[in-house]
């Protein structure tokens, strides 16, 4: 992977009256810091969407093919497995597809790993599943659905997908707003919000709207977002932290 700098001037057309502002100037890392290598591990014919690691220090990569069928890699010891952990039929189109992925806290027990992705049965919407590991590869037929999420409209992009446990055990689900920004300042559906729910997929109580929203939308934890794909959680504050688009 490499990085550069670059800059981008004030341009203005006096015949088409457009203006382009200027960039600030982005120094971005050329090379590594003292104490890095850079070694490939795997090469990917596919897009990688999503990447969790285990506590045995696997990594688990989902990819999309824009073929409606998405694909979970396990990376071990340094190497890509040449059979694939699960291969399972989705709908991939423009940013829909397998959008976010990680690891249940008790993962070492119970081999538990959460996937939101894009599906068409019943309608095209997202879902959230659980699937059981064994070994390297998904048990066949161990996908437990928790959450089936509103049906999505025309658009494909601002799907979301980011998703970590916190440090209280509630997994925390970012859904895109899909397209719309009016969704992200109501309760009356999913879209634009943080979710947070239990592990098996109830909701929990305690979750802030769960007095005055209806159904599933109790999940909702936080709203006015775009759509956030991307989440960490800070082991020590229990802070969680979301990238939105802007």
């Amino acid at each position: 992977m490499r990085f550069w700098k670059t800059t981008q001037r004030r341009k203005r057309s006096q015949r088409s009256g457009y203006s382009t502002e200027s960039l600030e100037v982005r120094e971005l890392l050329t090379t590594l810091p003292p104490g890095f290598t850079e070694v490939q591990v795997a090469d990917l014919n596919t897009n990688p969407t999503a990447i969790a690691s285990t506590p045995d220090g696997r990594l688990l990569i989902a990819t999309d093919n824009n073929a409606n069928t998405g694909t979970i890699r396990v990376i071990k010891n340094g190497t890509l497995l040449p059979t694939p952990a699960l291969q399972f039929t989705i709908f991939s189109q423009g940013e829909q597809g397998i959008n976010g992925m990680t690891i249940d806290p008790d993962f070492i027990n119970n081999n538990f790993v959460y996937v939101y992705y894009t599906t068409d049965q019943g309608g095209r919407h997202n879902r959230l599943s659980r699937f059981t590991f064994s070994g390297d590869t998904v048990i066949s037929g161990s996908e437990f659905v928790l959450m089936d999420f509103d049906l999505l409209g025309a658009g494909t992009i601002h799907n979301g997908g980011g998703m970590a446990f916190g440090s209280d055990g509630k997994l925390y689900l970012g859904i895109g707003d899909n397209v719309n920004s009016a969704n992200a300042r109501t309760l009356n559906n999913q879209f634009g919000k943080i979710l947070r729910l239990n592990s098996n997929g109830t909701i929990p109580t305690d979750n802030p709207f769960f007095s005055v929203a209806n159904g599933d939308n109790r999940a909702i934890y936080a709203i006015g977002v775009r759509s956030p794909y991307s989440v960490a959680a800070d082991p020590v504050s229990g802070r969680i932290f979301f990238n939105d688009v802007g």
